[in-house]
This record gives structure tokens, C-alpha cells and sequence, in this order.
């Protein structure tokens, strides 16, 4: 948020932002789900190929 607001010319410290988020009881983003590299590219089962047959 602090860059769209710069990017608009409203100048106001980053500090002040979350300030603000967080006496208006707006937490941080959620963090990424638990996925790693090793479950998202682990083996999968082949794909059937659609219109044979």
C-alpha cells in the first residue's frame, strides 16, 4: 500500500501505514501456502489423453 500511495504523490511514511492497518485491526497478508519444491515437483501420475478411443 505504501508504494501505491507514493506512486499517487501522497508522501506518508511506511511506519504510518501499517500503523494505521493495524489500529483499523487489518493484519498482515497471509503467507504462502505450505508447498514446497519437493511436493510441487514430485511425481504425478500420467495425464489419459481426451478424444482417443
Amino acid at each position: 500500500m505504501h508504494g501505491e500511495l507514493l506512486t499517487l504523490g501522497v508522501k506518508i511514511a511506511a511506519s504510518m501505514v501499517w500503523e494505521m492497518l493495524r489500529v483499523a485491526g487489518i493484519g498482515p497478508a497471509p503467507g504462502p501456502t505450505a508447498t514446497t519444491w519437493a511436493t510441487s515437483s514430485a511425481p504425478r501420475p500420467p495425464v489419459l489423453a481426451a478424444g482417443r478411443g
